[in-house]
């Protein structure tokens, strides 16, 4: 860690909680000032057995932001207070797909995930072939709704969305 690191909560500021976060392999959320002092953290889930690129934390404001916890399964969003150092919330993502990428929208508060699941269509290279998926979730954390994307892609490989972003 860096110099004069602290895994304890530090108390409520007029200050912004964090200025980076990061989320570890570990399945650790990790909080560091502008001076890359560690400012908390907290355990999300297990360790990554496969970490696989995407947006896995999305700012909801300078105190909460969302993590998309993508090896627990069924996926989960998990909501964490970044001046407790504590997940308010973990709200189950719809089972049969692995979601990726994550974002909230600004205006509404709405959080979507997209990712990709499995079909029973194989590529034309024997493998099985993969549909883009989105799911909308409330500010609650309920499920709003879901939706498909993408087609099965006729070549291997996941069919998730490398990135998303809400306008």
């Amino acid at each position: 860690g860096f110099a004069g690191s602290s895994t304890r909560p530090r108390a409520a500021s007029t200050a912004p909680p964090a200025a980076f976060v990061s989320l570890l392999a570990s399945g650790e959320l990790v909080g560091y000032s502008a001076s890359g002092d560690e400012v908390g953290r907290v355990k999300l889930g297990g360790q990554l057995v496969s970490p696989v690129s995407g947006a896995y934390i999305a700012v909801i404001d300078e105190r909460r932001v969302a993590v998309l916890d993508a090896e627990a399964r069924p996926n989960r969003l998990a909501l964490v207070d970044l001046e407790q150092w504590a997940v308010l919330r973990r709200s189950q993502l719809p089972s049969g797909s692995t979601f990726r990428n994550l974002a909230v929208g600004p205006r509404t508060g709405r959080f979507y995930v997209a990712g990709d699941r499995p079909t029973n269509q194989m590529t034309a290279f024997g493998s099985p072939a993969n549909v883009a998926v989105l799911a909308v979730l409330g500010q609650d954390g309920a499920v709003i709704r879901t939706a498909v994307l993408r087609d099965p892609e006729p070549t291997p490989g996941p069919g998730a969305p490398s990135s998303c972003a809400v306008s």
